[in-house]
């Protein structure tokens, strides 16, 4: 018995599958070809909170400025926290606003003044931010 070497088993190898194909009866569509290039997929990225949107409870304080010097009598403290915080100037409520914006006014004693204010929410987050100024009135 003669032996096919494998130069000839390599070039009828192909014909050989495409006959048994068509012989089995499949039509052209059932003939698997090859797709495009697989592809790496990315690493998982994570999109920064949409601005007004912090992913943590938060106390930022816009005004006033810690350590200046005032010439009013009364200062708005303005600042911005978790829309269902609660926050408190001084020890008195003010209210915040459905993005976080609260604000409220202090009245200031001639001299050096501390102002802290305190955001807190129902799940026990808390924190707090202090300012000093000074009135020279």
């Amino acid at each position: 018995m003669k032996t096919i070497g494998p130069a000839i088993l390599m070039a009828i190898g192909p014909a050989l599958m495409v006959l048994g194909v068509i012989l089995a009866g499949c039509s052209r569509a059932a003939i698997p070809t090859p797709g495009p290039a697989p592809t790496a997929t990315p690493a998982a990225v994570h999109a920064p909170a949409p601005q007004g949107a912090p992913a943590t409870f938060f106390l930022e304080i816009a005004t006033p400025k810690d350590e200046i010097v005032v010439r009013e009598a009364t200062v708005e403290v303005r600042g911005r926290t978790a829309p269902d915080a609660v926050v408190s100037i001084n020890g008195q409520p003010v209210e915040v606003d459905g993005s976080g914006n609260f604000s409220g006014m202090v009245s200031l004693e001639n001299g050096p003044n501390s102002i802290e204010v305190i955001a807190s929410d129902f799940r026990g987050n808390q924190q707090s931010r202090v300012i000093s100024l000074v009135y020279t009135g």
